[in-house]
């Protein structure tokens, strides 16, 4: 019966120590869990940077006039050859047809974030820092509704408007370029990717 009542009493006194080591933290501490437990959090950071993939920071809107001329097919006749020699003038110069387009369109620029990686990252406590890829335009959209012809002289193939309509679109992503797109895709990126960050509860955002 003593023998019983000594266990009884061993297994209380157990059984109350460890309740009080577990209100103090103690036991979170021997066993190495509780606030001391470390995660690294960098794999689903990437996971929900990757997520975004094309990551628009900065849209360039433009209206474009194209104001096409070439030389008129009548002039390659003798009454071209005759027009020319009279005036001492080119034929090009003596008769031009001419086709007008107004293009309306929009670059996109920022990062393209698909092929981030875990060394991409490095993340210490509350900061976290990121190796950024260089901003970069990502399209140029003129749609078929955008195109307006405002001027059309003479004959126009198919082919040459769609010559004319390519050359809107390259002179409309040189444009942005010349306006600063690049550099402003990189500040504004930044900062939005900053918001993102600190709502993952950093305080210090570095790239």
């Amino acid at each position: 019966m003593k023998t019983l009542i000594k266990l009884i009493l061993f297994i209380a006194i157990i059984a109350v120590g460890g309740y009080f080591c577990w209100q103090k933290g103690w036991l979170n501490q021997f066993l190495g869990t509780g606030s001391e437990l470390k995660i690294d959090q960098t794999a689903s950071i990437v996971e929900e940077v990757k997520k975004i993939s094309e990551f628009t920071s900065v849209k360039f809107y433009e209206e474009l006039v194209i104001d096409e001329k070439k030389a008129s097919k009548w002039v390659d006749n003798k009454a071209g050859n005759l027009l020319s020699k009279l005036t001492g003038k080119d034929k090009k110069e003596i008769s031009n047809d001419e086709l007008v387009i107004i293009a309306k369109g929009t670059v996109r620029a920022g990062f393209d974030l698909s092929a981030i990686t875990d060394s991409s990252f490095s993340i210490h406590g509350d900061t976290i820092r990121m190796v950024l890829p260089q901003a970069k335009i990502l399209d140029v959209i003129i749609n078929p509704s955008d195109f307006e012809i405002y001027e059309e002289d003479g004959e126009w193939s198919h082919e040459q408007v769609v010559a004319i309509e390519s050359k809107a679109t390259k002179q409309l992503e040189q444009d942005a370029l010349e306006y600063g797109i690049l550099e402003k895709a990189t500040t504004t990126g930044k900062q939005k990717l900053t918001s993102l960050f600190k709502s993952f509860g950093y305080n210090v955002v570095e790239f």
